[in-house]
């Protein structure tokens, strides 16, 4: 009948991830859900830099710090199926 694929960042819940999958599959009039997979990936890198400099008459002191840290996401599969 039809098929989702639902993502959300690593916080969100599964539980409500399959309360908006089964929402979904009321809307579109099935009578049942059959979930393929749950999977976790990583869907990218966030980087923070941070500079300090200061002149204090010729004499220059820079300062840096950086971070690096992944953004993970989740994503369920699930197909909707009517059976009467």
């Amino acid at each position: 009948m039809g098929q989702v694929i639902a993502t959300a960042d690593d916080f969100v819940g599964s539980e409500k991830m399959l309360n908006d999958i089964k929402k979904k599959a009321m809307e579109k009039g099935a009578d049942g859900i059959i979930i393929q997979g749950m999977e976790r990936y990583v869907s990218g890198e966030k980087t923070t830099y941070t500079e300090e400099t200061k002149d204090t008459k010729k004499s220059t002191k820079t300062v840096g710090t950086s971070t690096t840290s992944t953004e993970e996401k989740k994503e369920i599969k699930a197909v909707f199926i009517k059976y009467k």
